[in-house]
């Protein structure tokens, strides 16, 4: 169990790696601008707050089981996911909406990402 956890660990690092290493390159030759990069991060900030809110969903409601909360945390779950859109769609001039998209890129990759944590 603790050598699968290592290396998903070392995939990330070295993904991690990789990723800025590509957005280093792509900045020193001026390929990628400011907004584009603000949107790239507050995507993946809120992919991240997403899925960490998420875990605490399925804690909360294995406790409870009231629909009522299933609802209201639903909607703010929704509502992690949406306001980077409405701001970056406000401001163009400061986030650019590629990036949020690109950053949101994660979203495909959750279900894997929770089947791993929770085994």
């Amino acid at each position: 169990m603790n050598l699968i956890k290592n290396k998903i660990f070392f995939l990330y690092l070295v993904v991690s790696i990789l990723v800025f290493s590509v957005f280093l390159t792509l900045i020193l030759y001026k390929e990628l601008d400011y907004p584009w990069l603000v949107g790239y991060f507050l995507g993946i900030a809120c992919f991240w707050s997403g899925f960490f809110y998420n875990q605490f969903i399925s804690k909360k409601l294995i406790k409870s089981l009231d629909p009522f909360l299933y609802a209201m945390l639903f909607i703010s779950k929704l509502g992690i996911y949406i306001v980077p859109f409405l701001i970056s769609f406000y401001l163009q001039d400061f986030i650019s909406p590629i990036g949020i998209i690109i950053g949101f890129n994660g979203l495909i990759f959750m279900p894997f990402i929770q089947n791993m944590i929770s085994k």
